[in-house]
């Protein structure tokens, strides 16, 4: 006698995993090729980048007992963290900065505020082991008008964020 082979017509559960395993890694990279953020969504991303570098660098003077210093340019958008050896005005011009940095060219520093006096760029503000912020203000805009802006809490010790 003959055995007859029957043959069902589908795909193995192997051949089905390959081809969603491909499909999400494509669409993993189609996703991350593509800015899909809203411009509110941007400035706030933006914004919480900026206020993670200054807690950041405000929690390792603490940990550290070391004096740190960050450098905002609100003209040019650009930042940068030094590690000086005293507050000093010009103290930071012949360091290397430790980190630094730029924002996109679709979100701006507006003004940098200490309450309603508008402070000339660039501002230097220090953090050392005590751990305290300046109370500042720092404003960004997005180039469609979205806004947000990050207040250095001194009395909460904290960057709050204010989304407009």
């Amino acid at each position: 006698m003959k055995r007859m082979q029957i043959r069902s017509r589908g795909f193995t559960l192997i051949e089905l995993t390959v081809t969603l395993a491909l499909a999400v890694v494509f669409m993993g990279l189609v996703i991350v090729r593509f800015s899909w953020g809203s411009p509110r969504q941007q400035t706030i991303a933006e914004g919480r980048k900026l206020g993670n570098l200054i807690e950041t660098y405000r929690e390792k003077a603490v940990a550290e007992e070391r004096l740190y210093a960050l450098r905002i340019d609100a003209e040019q958008g650009q930042y940068a963290v030094y590690q000086p050896a005293e507050r000093r005005a010009g103290s930071l011009d012949m360091l290397a900065p430790l980190r630094s940095g730029s924002l996109p060219g679709y979100v701006a520093i507006k003004a940098i505020r200490k309450q309603a006096d508008v402070l000339a760029s660039p501002v230097v503000f220090y953090f050392d082991s005590r751990g305290v912020l300046p109370d500042l203000f720092i404003d960004l805009i997005h180039k469609d008008g979205a806004a947000v802006s990050l207040h250095l809490d001194p009395l909460q010790n904290e960057v709050t964020y204010d989304e407009r």
